[in-house]
């Protein structure tokens, strides 16, 4: 009896222990430990028989904690794909290439001006048909202007065409093409929002409108707006009385290979 009293008294040592190591863990970690860790820190299992007593012996375990969950580093993002070098292999920058088209010119000295972009009208064809001098521009973008009907801005550079037109009025757009391209604007009149936009714009002074030398109308049988036409070598010599009229500085180019 006195034997197994000690043994109860053991157990409830033990125990006691347990639980004030655990609740020391406990503090330390700042939180709160499962009850099933702490009830696992103390197990009574069956010792090996004695040859003098037969009688079994408390064995305790070593405590063992879980570890706190520790941060980790997030991944390391993979670098986005870079694109490709522009090819400049093909002398694009050389005094006789033109960058906006990557052709050799015949007359080098037509890219010492500055382009000049031009509003042309895009509606049904019964009232623009034929356009005249988009062929010989260097780059046309085409944007909607209302419902389906898109219109033009032409950017004349390397060619010089006798006429264009129909031209018509300058819309959003054109408030960043001429940036794009250090170019002058040739448009036939625009909305009053958009007409301060464009003289409140850095490129106000190469804005070319229906009052300078250069403009003329048709007289076609066709709308009043679908009528207006401009000689470009007239406009590019009202750049030249303003003092406006000087090798471009592009913010926007393209590169070009050698394969067509």
């Amino acid at each position: 009896m006195a034997r197994k009293t000690a043994y109860l008294l053991l157990i409830i040592v033990a125990a006691v222990s347990a639980g004030s190591a655990c609740r020391l863990a406990e503090k330390q970690a700042g939180g709160s430990l499962p009850t099933l860790a702490i009830m696992a820190s103390l197990t009574v299992t069956p010792a090996a028989s004695s040859a003098s007593s037969g009688e079994s012996s408390l064995v305790r375990p070593p405590t063992t904690f879980t570890p706190a969950p520790t941060m980790t580093s997030p991944a390391t993002a993979t670098p986005a794909p870079q694109p490709p070098t522009p090819n400049t292999s093909v002398g694009q920058f050389s005094a006789d290439r033109n960058l906006l088209t990557g052709e050799v010119v015949a007359d080098p000295f037509l890219l010492q001006r500055r382009p000049i972009a031009v509003k042309v009208s895009n509606a049904p064809a019964k009232w623009t048909r034929p356009q005249s001098g988009l062929g010989q521009a260097d780059l046309v973008f085409e944007h909607v202007t209302e419902g389906s009907i898109t219109r033009f801005t032409a950017i004349f550079y390397g060619q010089t065409p006798f006429k264009v037109g129909p031209i018509r009025s300058a819309r959003l757009i054109d408030l960043e093409l001429p940036i794009m391209y250090d170019a002058a604007l040739a448009y036939s009149g625009s909305s009053i929002g958009v007409s301060r936009k464009l003289f409140d714009s850095e490129f106000r002074d190469r804005i070319l409108r229906t009052n300078v030398p250069g403009y003329y109308r048709t007289g076609a049988n066709k709308p009043y707006e679908h009528t207006l036409y401009a000689r470009p070598d007239e406009l590019w010599s009202v750049l030249d009385e303003r003092g406006q009229n000087q090798v471009p500085q592009f913010s926007s180019v393209m590169a070009f290979g050698e394969t067509a």
